[in-house]
């Protein structure tokens, strides 16, 4: 079952190595699409 976007959001609090700087609203979006995209392919 896949995690749904707004629990790694949420987690999104760890910063990962590429983006040195902190978690922005952006990378929150693009995290949301990213994971929407992954959740339709897999349906």
């Amino acid at each position: 079952m896949p995690i749904p976007a707004r629990t790694r959001i949420d987690a999104g609090s760890i910063t990962p190595p590429e983006m040195p700087e902190p978690l922005g609203s952006d990378y929150a979006a693009s995290l949301a699409l990213s994971s929407a995209q992954a959740d339709r392919a897999t349906r």
